[in-house]
């Protein structure tokens, strides 16, 4: 059993931990209220959910479910005739790697994550990004053919269960599903988003383990906000377009991130980063 990924990362970090404080936050008060709620994630992720590496059939079968029950049933992003066997996927998910997000009471699925790698038959492949959505692309910001192509990936089809994005204390008629697979809620301004932001901390893993240092995600703009207000410092690289809705395209850069990102989401990382390192070998 290996030791978690991201420990060799913890050195040359250290020097940089950001006092905790998040961009947009509006006084002290706000500061430590929202300090505390991040504080809480960790234990909270560890009480109710588990993540896996979808490393074998049956754990892939099980995220290409779900992203039917999202992508397909719910949102209609894609026609039910092109999924006879009710498993939404697509050309890219070979040279992807997956993960699970598990509801520890009820193991139910709660969310899906992949990050697509290039080709490695031709790393100048496009990605999925590049070949639907190059025209948003602001090469000056950020030109994805001019980097390793070995240490670039893309985060997408990240999604969650309709009743796993309703608020706790919601009415089950009332739901007030997100209109976002996601797992986004504009009324989770002062709240923690757990499911979303951990799922973004596991391609955030995933991409360490398999040697990325750049990653590009196709974002709608409160889904981008919501990463950098809880301490995920993507920046947006491109222009707005109707892409399953409006989104744009957003870039991390691994060192950037290891030099920003605050001290509570950084322990909620490194839980995430030991269970997927220690599941690929339980699984």
């Amino acid at each position: 059993m290996r030791a978690p990924r991201l420990l060799s990362q913890s050195a040359s970090r250290s020097s940089h931990l950001s006092s905790g404080n998040i961009p947009g936050d509006d006084d002290d008060a706000t500061d430590l209220r929202r300090s505390r709620q991040r504080k809480a994630a960790a234990d909270a992720f560890c009480k109710y959910f588990y993540l896996l590496p979808a490393n074998t059939a049956a754990l892939r079968e099980r995220v290409f479910q779900l992203r039917y029950d999202v992508y397909v049933r719910e949102f209609a992003y894609e026609s039910a005739d092109s999924c006879p066997e009710q498993l939404e996927r697509d050309a890219y998910d070979e040279q992807a790697r997956h993960c699970l997000l598990v509801h520890r009471p009820t193991g139910m699925p709660a969310g899906c994550v992949r990050i697509v790698l290039t080709n490695p038959r031709d790393r100048m492949a496009p990605l999925p990004f590049e070949k639907f959505c190059q025209s948003a692309l602001r090469k000056q910001a950020f030109d994805s053919f001019a980097v390793n192509r070995e240490t670039i990936c893309e985060i997408s089809r990240l999604a969650v269960p309709a009743h796993f994005r309703r608020r706790i204390g919601d009415s089950p008629t009332q739901g007030h599903a997100l209109q976002d697979p996601s797992g986004l809620h504009d009324r989770e301004r002062d709240g923690f988003p757990l499911i979303p932001v951990s799922l973004f901390l596991a391609a955030a893993s995933m991409s360490v383990a398999n040697g990325c240092h750049h990653a590009i995600a196709m974002m709608e703009p409160r889904l981008a906000r919501m990463t950098r207000r809880f301490g995920l410092p993507f920046q947006q690289v491109g222009d707005l377009i109707d892409y399953h809705g409006p989104r744009a395209p957003y870039y991390v850069q691994r060192e950037g991130f290891f030099a920003t990102v605050n001290p509570e989401i950084y322990r909620l990382l490194l839980l995430i980063d030991q269970q997927l390192s220690f599941n690929a070998y339980d699984s």
